[in-house]
C-alpha cells in the first residue's frame, strides 16, 4: 500500500520532501489516533489503485491530501461524490499534481476557490568561498 500522501519514488517531482513530516502528524498523531482511541474499525485503501465504484464499498472516505493530487485521482473522488459518497478531504483541497501542473478538478466540481493569495517567500542562501 502506498499511503496517499507519500510522493512515489519515481514521481515526476523535483521538490525535496521528507514523507514523514506529512505522515507522523496526519496519520499516528491525527486521524487514525483518534479513530485507534475510539475502538472505530476503519480500513485504508490505496487512491491510485481505487476506482470510484471500490470506494462504494465504505460508507464514509476520508481522504489525506496535500494541495498536489493527480487528476485522475482527483476525478475518482469526484465520481464517488457524483454517485452519492460522502468524502472528507483534508488537511490541503489539490490545486495541482505531483508534477507541479496546474489541476483543480475538485475545486472546480465544488464550486470552490480561495479567498486570499498565499505567498512563499524561499530564503536562499548563498556561499562564496
Amino acid at each position: 500500500m502506498q499511503p496517499e500522501l507519500e510522493r512515489p519514488v519515481e514521481g515526476g517531482c523535483e521538490l525535496q520532501f521528507t514523507p514523514s513530516a506529512i505522515r507522523r502528524p496526519a496519520y499516528f498523531d491525527g486521524l487514525l489516533k483518534v479513530l485507534q482511541i475510539l475502538n472505530i474499525d476503519y480500513d485504508m485503501v490505496d487512491l491510485c489503485q481505487a476506482t470510484a465504484e471500490t470506494l462504494h464499498n465504505y460508507k464514509q472516505v476520508w481522504a489525506l491530501s496535500t494541495d498536489e493530487m493527480n487528476a485522475g485521482d482527483q476525478q475518482t473522488i469526484v465520481d464517488y461524490t457524483q454517485n452519492g459518497g460522502n468524502v472528507v478531504l483534508f488537511p490541503y483541497l489539490p490545486d495541482r499534481e505531483m508534477s507541479q501542473k496546474p489541476c483543480t478538478i475538485i475545486r472546480e466540481v465544488l464550486s470552490v476557490s480561495p479567498s486570499g493569495r498565499e505567498t512563499v517567500i524561499h530564503h536562499w542562501s548563498i556561499y562564496m568561498i
